[in-house]
């Protein structure tokens, strides 16, 4: 294929059949897995190949598995030490926010922090890396696993959740 996938292309149209059916079916979750896949398998363009200097710094949206957004993060690197903090949170969806964020980490692949959801407790979030303005991944508290987040870099013109690019 020699042309991206956008939201507004072909890959919308699928991504919203998908979406609009009423019931979670096995159907749909197998469909919801494929097209997570392919858009897994997608090759990232050059310019994606790199890190940016600061490694994961910067504005980052969150987004659930069905592309329902949570919130955005300021991310920041100081003395080599990350810090993260919310700047806007989803004013649609009833979500657990952090009240603070620590143990911030990145490997090139992965990012781990913790979130304090107070009287919640705190959950140990594993991202890992799908390119350079997006990841992926999924937060634990214990031995529980919760559910896969999407990650996408603000103003990257990546907002198109289902592809990164």
């Amino acid at each position: 294929m020699n042309r991206k996938l956008h939201l507004n292309d072909d890959l919308k149209t699928i991504v919203q059949e998908i979406y609009n059916k009423k019931d979670d079916s096995e159907e749909k979750k197998q469909a919801f897995l494929a097209l997570k896949e392919a858009v897994k398998n997608m090759k990232p363009d050059a310019e994606d190949k790199h890190d940016t200097p600061d490694g994961i710094a910067g504005r980052w949206e969150q987004y659930s598995w069905r592309h329902e957004y949570y919130a955005t993060f300021e991310v920041a690197k100081n003395n080599g030490e990350y810090s993260m903090k919310v700047v806007a949170k989803s004013t649609e969806l009833e979500l657990l926010h952090p009240r603070r964020l620590f143990n911030i980490s990145f490997d090139g692949n992965i990012w781990r922090f913790c979130s304090d959801w107070g009287e919640d407790g705190m959950a140990n979030f594993e991202l890992h890396k799908i390119h350079n303005n997006r990841f992926e991944g999924d937060w634990y508290r214990g031995s529980r696993r919760g559910s896969m987040s999407i990650w996408i870099r603000e103003g990257t013109g990546s907002a198109d959740i289902s592809t990164g690019e």
